[in-house]
């Protein structure tokens, strides 16, 4: 009899829904935009002019208020160290700015205040802390046509526009969401260098050394057939999912046929003037860490009257646009998230926030970088404001992928447990989904006299994720 209560106790334990690990935020207010630098160092930022900070691991959160912007909502904050952080707030007109601080808010300096009283910014990313995008709704140019804002820095401390006329149309009745700084997608750079004789992948880097001067033929993890090692080693670099190794092209994207996917109306591609893709400068990105430069790929999504996938593979000089089969229609549906975990694979997010609970479509993948969109078998589904994938989870696969490749090419066999293919996390209303595909997700969710409720989250490189939302709510996802 005790054995049985045991394994009952223990089967309850093991089906009992899992719980986030609240931690005590100090203030109030409508939390929108997180950025976790690692499991000690985070910030948060919200309505009011307000922005939080911890440095150790969330047992002590300290909210404070940038100096003159109480009026304003920070829907982004992107931090690079227990010092630097960027906020962008968003609203009609001058509301929406960019702010810096590189003494963990002791100053902040304002970067840029919109001047057009139609704008609108929705999401602000960065490669690293010199190289970053903002995003904002369609506005008209010259000619009246709509067109998204995007904003570039190259130097972390000035901002210029793309020109409006390398832009693709927008539909009127499209835009963005501001709702969890994730409608704006790039892939975030893997350090990697190409200076000795051996290419290995670390859990936190991806490292080259190859022989310069070598011509020897050889096989790629890829079973690609490369004239001399130099190429071997860095197309190895981008099986395993490097993004930031040159002076080699990007791979082809891969066919996808034979896939079964939903009708989609075909892609459209938007190419403007100067139609070709730019040359990188030669001072251009002089200010990265030497032989590092960021990847040109960016995604961003929409909803509203459209629910599109908008994609630049040379830092927004030249787009293609692909329908997506999430529900859209109101001004209060679409896609509200779009993540990457490498240049082909990536998953779309969405729904009716008037209606949470409504069930889809509003969850989708591709596996070709954004072309085509496979709806999710998950159901029911809800409403979606935020997706992330698990950092860790992703850089492990990266790894076993290198590692069967590489025992392929050698013609070994290797011999090791798969590591799971990917880890998503999607923020509900009310609920997060911890969802590691084929498998049913699994919901997280706080005890329902809590009241609870989500906008964002942050993976964190160590695993897992950071959630914040309204009243002041900040949780940890182990």
């Amino acid at each position: 009899m005790r054995k049985l209560l045991l394994l009952l106790l223990i089967s309850a334990r093991a089906y009992a829904q899992p719980r986030p690990q609240i931690q005590l935020s100090h203030t109030t207010e409508n939390l929108r935009g997180v950025s976790a630098v690692s499991r000690q160092i985070a910030w948060a930022s919200g309505t009011h002019g307000t922005y939080l900070r911890t440095i150790d691991g969330g047992r002590t959160w300290t909210p404070a208020q940038v100096p003159d912007a109480s009026a304003l909502d920070f829907r982004a904050v992107v931090a690079f160290s227990a010092d630097e952080a960027f906020l962008m707030s968003s609203g009609p007109g001058n509301q929406s700015r960019i702010y810096h601080t590189s003494d963990a808010g002791q100053h902040w300096e304002l970067q840029f205040t919109e001047a057009n009283p139609k704008a609108f910014f929705d999401s602000m990313v960065f490669w690293d802390s010199k190289h970053g995008v903002v995003l904002g709704d369609p506005i008209p140019d010259e000619s009246g046509a709509l067109r998204f804002e995007l904003l570039l820095t190259d130097d972390g401390q000035t901002w210029h526009r793309i020109p409006p006329s390398q832009l693709p149309p927008a539909i009127e009745g499209e835009g963005a969401f501001a709702a969890s700084n994730t409608c704006i997608a790039i892939l975030r750079p893997i350090a990697s260098t190409v200076d000795t004789a051996e290419t290995k992948v670390s859990p936190n880097s991806i490292e080259t050394t190859v022989s310069s001067n070598s011509d020897e033929t050889s096989i790629s993890p890829n079973g690609d057939v490369i004239p001399n090692r130099r190429e071997a080693a860095v197309r190895n670099l981008l099986s395993a999912g490097a993004t930031d190794v040159f002076p080699l092209p990007p791979p082809e994207l891969p066919s996808t046929s034979g896939h079964s996917r939903p009708t989609q109306t075909p892609g459209s591609t938007w190419k403007s003037g100067a139609s070709a893709p730019r040359e990188r400068r030669e001072n251009e990105g002089a200010s990265a860490p030497e032989g590092k430069t960021p990847d040109p790929n960016l995604w961003f999504a929409t909803g509203g009257r459209a629910a599109r996938v908008f994609h630049s593979s040379d830092r927004g000089q030249t787009w293609q646009v692909f329908d997506t089969p999430i529900l859209h229609g109101p001004d209060s549906a679409g896609i509200f998230s779009i993540a990457f975990r490498d240049a082909f694979h990536g998953v779309i997010a969405g729904g009716d926030y008037k209606h949470p609970d409504q069930d889809g479509p509003n969850l989708a993948f591709t596996d070709d970088g954004g072309k085509t969109w496979t709806l999710s078998p998950i159901h029911p589904q809800a409403y979606f404001s935020a997706a992330a994938y698990d950092r860790n989870v992703e850089q492990a696969a990266a790894r076993q992928e290198y590692d069967e490749r590489s025992a392929e090419s050698s013609g070994k066999k290797i011999r090791v447990k798969p590591a799971p293919p990917q880890r998503v996390f999607l923020v509900g209303h009310n609920f997060v989904f911890d969802f590691r595909p084929p498998s049913n997700p699994r919901r997280i969710s706080g005890k329902k006299k809590l009241g609870l409720a989500f906008n964002a989250a942050s993976p964190f490189p160590e695993g897992g994720a950071l959630v914040v939302g309204p009243k002041g709510t900040i949780a940890l996802i182990p």
